[in-house]
């Protein structure tokens, strides 16, 4: 097609181009057959990805020497770990075996060299590996829309956000139809504090795509944390629901906006119905007990701390049954939990331990989020002082949080900041209420 278009145009392709044109990933219609079919079933999905597994290996019994099927059999094992569907040993090096097959059976194939990248980003965190083969990538088909993207993410998860946001411009003018890659650099901008161009980038993913659940959510989250208020990120939520049905991410950020305006019987009302239970994500019934605890807690119920210790029994069982299961977002969430239930030393131990499982040194994507919800800790068990030293870290770096709810303080400065915590515990409930959410819908398989 492309060298139809071409030879129509009177046009000239460039050479790398010709290459890809020409190269026919198999003469076997059959094996061809089984991999389309495992790329109609390849997502970030449990099933899918299974799916896809079986498809790209029939693929490959059919023609042994297929290397396209072996690089997208690489990416689905690499994702399997990622996801911690599977993070075994025997896992990682299936993904390595199958790349590794690709790159000898075509050398040259770029997708060969992508699928390694995605080991290497993916599998290992080794970014500088990941973002060599993704520039390898490009060098053979400039303006790869797949290799921008990827480097993209590699970077802002190194904290390079000025390559990262140039990265993210080539993406989107590369694939402009993408809602998902345009939302995922609104993201990025929100992180930079650039909520201007986000949100105009989050309405062109939703124009493009109004099914895209996830671009509703992200910037009805951004309106909370710009604007300290409820109100624009209300709307945001109604304009969702009025194309899509409610779904758990929304009716989650339903309940904190309650508690955002102090209505904790609806909060508890929405919470206890179909719709409220229904949102109960992350860490499942765990995140149900805290936050029951939490809406119990500032009612002033004197049994609120009953549901924290419900969550504390939840995941210290997921922990015994899988601690490898995102164990950064398991202890931060036992943290909380340790935190309203009074256990003061367990709750900063399962703090610090989350942090130090992931630091931001190590994803300045991810990271400040662990972070935020130690500050939480440190608030909740009265180490105050603590708290306000890591909220002043996060407006300091690119992170989701916000400065609007302490720029309409009456007062200013570091002194006054420890004054004002002193004085009320709750002043940052807001941001604290937020970044829970946003942790919560990170767990487990909505970041890339």
């Amino acid at each position: 097609m492309a060298r139809k278009v071409a030879e129509a145009l009177d046009i000239r392709l460039p050479v790398t181009e010709q290459e890809a044109v020409a190269r026919q990933p198999t003469d076997d219609s059959e094996a061809y057959d089984y991999y389309l079919r495992g790329n109609q079933y390849y997502d970030v999905t449990h099933d899918g990805l299974r799916n896809a597994e079986a498809m790209y290996r029939s693929a490959i019994e059919v023609e042994p020497g297929f290397a396209l099927a072996y690089a997208k059999l690489g990416m689905v094992h690499t994702q399997m770990y990622w996801y911690y569907y599977d993070r075994s040993l025997e896992r990682l090096s299936a993904a390595r075996e199958a790349v590794d097959r690709s790159i000898e059976f075509a050398p040259d194939l770029a997708e060969a060299h992508f699928a390694l990248g995605w080991f290497y980003y993916h599998g290992d965190r080794n970014y500088e590996e990941a973002l060599k083969q993704f520039a390898l990538v490009a060098r053979k088909q400039p303006g790869n829309a797949d290799a921008l993207y990827a480097t993209a993410q590699v970077q802002r998860r190194q904290g390079r956000w000025s390559s990262a946001v140039d990265n993210f411009r080539q993406v989107v003018l590369a694939d402009p139809r993408s809602a998902w890659r345009t939302s995922e650099f609104a993201g990025t901008l929100v992180s930079l504090r650039e909520y201007a161009e986000a949100e105009k980038l989050f309405d062109r993913a939703i124009s493009l795509a109004p099914d895209l659940k996830f671009a509703f959510f992200q910037k009805a989250l951004m309106c909370l944390v710009r604007d300290g208020h409820t109100e624009n990120a209300r709307q945001v939520i109604a304009a969702a629901l009025r194309t899509n049905e409610r779904w758990a991410e929304i009716a989650y950020l339903e309940i904190i906006l309650d508690m955002v305006d102090s209505d904790y019987d609806h909060a508890l009302e929405f919470l206890s119905s179909a719709g409220g239970s229904s949102a109960m994500i992350a860490t499942g019934t765990a995140e149900y007990y805290l936050q029951k605890g939490d809406i119990y807690r500032h009612q002033g119920f004197a049994g609120y701390r009953h549901y924290y210790d419900s969550a504390i029994a939840v995941l210290q069982d997921q922990i015994t049954l899988g601690a490898d299961q995102y164990p950064h977002y398991l202890h931060v969430f036992l943290g909380k939990a340790y935190a309203g239930s009074g256990q003061k030393e367990d709750a900063i131990r399962e703090g610090l331990l989350a942090v130090e499982c992931l630091p931001v040194s190590e994803d300045a994507f991810v990271g400040p989020d662990l972070v935020a919800v130690l500050a939480e800790i440190y608030s909740l068990v009265g180490e105050h002082d603590l708290a306000i030293d890591q909220l002043e870290y996060l407006l300091s770096i690119p992170s989701w949080t916000s400065a609007s709810h302490v720029a309409t303080w009456p007062e200013n400065g570091r002194r006054a900041l420890r004054q004002r915590v002193h004085a009320a515990r709750s002043t940052c409930s807001l941001y604290f209420r937020s970044t829970i959410l946003r942790v919560s819908v990170m767990f487990p398989a909505v970041r890339r």
